[in-house]
């Protein structure tokens, strides 16, 4: 058993030493610790920019995307210079475990990959402003120790297939150019065709760049959740208990739906709100969101856009631009691009008049809607 551990451990340190090409500072710090921080804030930026996505998309994502760049092009020089060295045969050859072997070729890399992918998830949220819960970092980084791993052996695949291959170079660049494109960390998966979609769920970042932001969020929920209280009644007997259950649940349900969470309501405290989400009203107020807000809601979910929201941003900023695309995180330009994109899909004059309000109502409307489904039961 030690000498398996020391096949792993030293063995796979001496052979990271000779055959990985990076290890000088010079090469070390510019490709895998500098390079990835300029990758993420050319993606935040031009997020930004368009409006495509938030910074914790990109800090998260790109931390991932880091995590495998010494790692899959670490895995292909455990392989490649083997053979350029004329030592593959030996390896191959030896005695000892090839298990062993290449799990100790790997393990340096996925370290490595980690490293990076800290240093990368640290400076771009020093840079851009991200406050990352402290709860958050376990889950996170063991993400990234398995995106890491995983990476490693695709690495160590890829220098297998290049062994076909005259220059195996080739084959790991255009790997890490589907990693950038097709995992979803800095292109939504939601805006790529299906092919492009099927792709991705094979690569071995993609789970990890969903899982990454995904721990970071529920945390955030969690620990920042203040205390809502929906109150009912009085009600008399099971019956009257359980109507008067219901309709504080469904006061709570409200009030986090409309942004109000940390405070308390009554059935009366929500004026029309309460009215029309009776039983009997459900139906009709659905179709009428439907009806009013339908094209920029599909609009969203086929392209993965976020004019919704911009349309609530716009009201609740009174029609000013600035301070809309401010709270956006967004520029004064891409908010007037989104604004022609949403006049397209409404018709003109759907920032004034009665077809104004009628429009704040349905999104307040879509957002209990929203809220009660994915709470509900």
């Amino acid at each position: 058993m030690t000498a398996l551990f020391r096949l792993i451990g030293v063995g796979g340190v001496i052979a990271y030493r000779a055959l990985f090409n990076w290890t000088t500072p010079a090469m070390f710090i510019g490709s895998l610790l500098v390079g990835p921080i300029f990758q993420l804030l050319f993606f935040a930026y031009l997020g930004r920019q368009l409006g495509v996505a938030d910074d914790r998309f990109y800090i998260v994502g790109n931390a991932v995307l880091a995590a495998s760049l010494s790692c899959v092009f670490g895995g292909t020089m455990a392989v490649a210079n083997e053979r350029r060295f004329g030592t593959l045969g030996h390896v191959l050859l030896s005695p000892r475990s090839r298990t062993a072997v290449f799990l100790g070729r790997v393990l340096p890399y996925a370290g490595n990959g980690l490293l990076i992918a800290v240093s990368t998830l640290t400076i771009g949220s020093l840079l851009l402003g991200l406050r990352m819960p402290v709860g958050a970092l376990p889950a996170l980084l063991l993400t990234l120790a398995v995106a890491a791993l995983a990476c490693g052996f695709f690495g160590l695949t890829l220098g297998a297939v290049g062994l076909r291959f005259r220059d195996v170079w080739v084959v790991s660049n255009v790997s890490v150019a589907l990693l950038l494109l097709l995992t979803g960390v800095n292109v939504p998966a939601a805006g790529l065709p299906g092919w492009m979609r099927a792709v991705g769920e094979v690569l071995p970042i993609t789970h990890a760049a969903q899982a990454a932001p995904a721990a970071v969020d529920r945390l955030r929920r969690a620990v920042a959740a203040p205390v809502t209280v929906g109150a009912a009644g009085p009600g008399e007997g099971p019956t009257g208990l359980r109507d008067a259950h219901r309709d504080a649940r469904h006061c709570v349900d409200v009030l986090c739906a409309l942004g109000k969470a940390g405070t308390a309501a009554g059935p009366a405290d929500l004026g029309a709100f309460g009215l029309l989400f009776g039983p009997a009203g459900r139906e009709r107020v659905a179709a009428f969101v439907q009806r009013t807000l339908g094209a920029v809601v599909d609009y969203d979910a086929q392209r993965g856009t976020e004019l919704l929201r911009t349309v609530e941003a716009y009201f609740d900023a009174d029609g000013s631009h600035v301070r809309a695309a401010a709270a956006l995180f967004i520029h004064v330009n891409t908010l007037y691009q989104r604004i022609e994109r949403i006049t397209a899909l409404l018709g003109e004059g759907w920032r004034t008049g009665e077809k104004a309000l009628q429009l704040q109502l349905a999104v307040k409307l879509h957002r209990i809607v929203s809220f009660t489904d994915q709470h509900s039961g």
